[in-house]
């Protein structure tokens, strides 16, 4: 972590910085706001914020906890576990989170930490009795030993990860009022639902669109219950792969995430790659299919309720590589069995075939989930699939062991800034 100041008004990430104010950042966060300074504001001063940070184990008197991830929506939802085991292990404490004010709509309602927002100053950082400053560590998390995410975490902040219970382990999603009668509505209108993914943050996580479109046409047809499609595209892949007649076509029209949280707490299933959409679904506890190449779901999702993971780690010797980059690792694609040239998706997920996602969610539907539609019988053969699949999948489903009986607690004020 860094501390910088500079020598007028800053603006990153929707966050105003004051100039010649201290701030504590990331040094991922330093180095974006230098290359895009210009001639616009000078850095002041520079140095490391390692040698402040303070942790306080035992028992004191007014603890105050700063915690600090910056962004990503999928990460900030692993965060509400972090926070509530804080919570758990210190009832008393005061809790500060920050993050970029982007990703602040993930922490509305959540009674366990005390402000949410960013930047941090280094008077208020200074102020904490306790630092736990998470930066880098899903970017950087890529051994082949490595622990599921929550644990890492967990035993980052000092604590034994295998003593904390699995309840802890998955995020904690609040909803007011308002929030709840929408869900109704959204029950109302489409009965039982499926929520639908198309996109990861990440395109080397993204099912290919050509797959995902034949998966939609197989679901409408075997199980003909209706489908919101939500996340992002271009204008020409929307284009290019119009969704069949029967899908609610929400792609780039929910600007909130908030939007999409309540879709899926109003949904029957989820269906996704590895992305913030799965970690809603492992929170709300609804039964969710996760497809997965670059990573192993229990690198995320290991203890998760009603998670139903489907791999393609036979197709590629690499496979799961835990490449975080946003270009393929073509060097090890092109071992891979089913391999194109050029590489445009992981080689993994291009090896799960429609027929496997569609027969997973026709078994989880009628069998783990009650619902009035007559849905036609799915064969087995996989040659039915529309994409074909060069390399067998696994297909393995997750359970907690440990969840808890934990009730999701509702609060209808919006959180505000409080100071020291």
């Amino acid at each position: 972590m860094m501390i910088a100041s500079y020598d007028r008004l800053i603006g990153f990430d929707d966050m105003t910085f004051q100039p010649f104010t201290r701030y504590v950042m990331s040094e991922a966060t330093f180095q974006t706001i230098a290359r895009n300074l210009n001639d616009r504001g000078q850095i002041v001063s520079t140095s490391c914020f390692n040698d402040r940070t303070a942790f306080r184990r035992g028992r004191i008197k007014e603890r105050r906890v700063g915690v600090y991830r910056h962004t990503a929506f999928g990460d900030q939802l692993i965060m509400t576990g972090i926070t509530a085991w804080l919570r758990h292990v210190w009832p008393d404490a005061r809790i500060f989170y920050f993050c970029a004010p982007l990703v602040t709509d993930i922490w509305r309602w959540n009674p366990h930490i005390e402000f949410c927002g960013g930047p941090m100053t280094l008077e208020f950082a200074d102020a904490m009795t306790d630092h736990i400053m998470y930066e880098g560590m899903f970017e950087n998390d890529g051994e082949p030993d490595q622990l599921n995410c929550y644990d890492s975490h967990l035993r980052a902040a000092g604590f034994d990860h295998k003593k904390v219970p699995a309840r802890f382990k998955r995020p904690y999603i609040f909803f007011n009022q308002k929030e709840e009668m929408y869900q109704a509505e959204l029950r109302g209108k489409h009965g039982d639902y499926i929520v639908y993914h198309w996109s990861s943050s990440n395109l080397n996580r993204m099912y290919p669109p050509a797959q995902s479109l034949a998966t939609l046409q197989l679901l409408l047809e075997r199980i003909q219950i209706p489908i919101i499609v939500v996340g992002t595209c271009d204008d020409e892949e929307a284009k290019l792969y119009k969704l069949p007649e029967g899908c609610v076509d929400l792609r780039n029209k929910t600007p909130k995430f908030r939007q999409i949280m309540n879709m899926v707490a109003a949904s029957a299933l989820v269906i996704g790659p590895d992305s913030s959409v799965v970690h809603v679904a492992g929170g709300l506890a609804k039964h969710c299919i996760s497809l997965w190449g670059l990573f192993h779901p229990n690198d995320r999702i290991k203890y998760y309720e009603n998670a139903h993971p489907i791999v393609g780690f036979k197709s590629c010797p690499h496979a799961p590589c835990r490449n975080h980059e946003f270009k393929l690792p073509e060097e090890k694609c092109y071992d891979a069995g089913n391999t194109v040239s050029p590489p445009e998706f992981c080689n993994a997920l291009r090896s799960i075939a429609p027929l496997q996602i569609v027969n997973k969610a026709y078994h989880i539907l009628s069998n783990d989930y009650s619902t009035n539609k007559q849905s036609k019988p799915i064969p087995a053969n996989r040659s039915d699939a529309s994409v074909p699949t060069t390399g067998g999948s696994e297909i393995s489903t997750v359970r907690g062991t440990e969840v808890g009986e934990d009730h999701f607690v509702r609060r209808d004020s919006e959180r505000t800034s409080t100071s020291i």
